[in-house]
């Protein structure tokens, strides 16, 4: 989980004359992403912790329980200028979690059946 454990960065790339935005994921003098013992419960932190930051850079509604995290993504990106690769990054992990909870979710139903 090395990749997970350091603060991520939102940094816009644009070339547009303005002042640069960053925004750090994660409390940088903290060790938070070390306290989960497995991959399910670290991927879906993160995706939390993103979905966070993200409400707080951008202007979003965070009463509006129908915009999802690939919605918020796409707003960050139209108002941060965020990078191909950071976007197609971020895509990756909200993925990511989507497969473990539905992997969980799944092994809970078989269980059960």
């Amino acid at each position: 989980h090395q990749f997970i454990r350091s603060p991520i960065n939102i940094t816009n790339h644009s070339h547009q004359p303005q002042s640069p935005t960053t925004v750090t994921m994660g409390n940088s003098s903290s060790s938070s992403y070390h306290q989960y013992h497995n991959d399910f419960e670290l991927v879906i932190r993160v995706a939390k912790d993103l979905e966070h930051t993200l409400e707080q850079a951008c202007d979003v509604d965070l009463d509006d329980r129908t915009i999802g995290l690939q919605d918020k993504i796409t707003i960050a990106e139209r108002q941060l200028s965020l990078s191909r690769e950071t976007i197609k990054q971020l895509r990756y992990l909200v993925t990511c979690e989507y497969d473990v909870v539905l992997f969980v979710v799944s092994s809970v139903v078989r269980s059960h059946a």
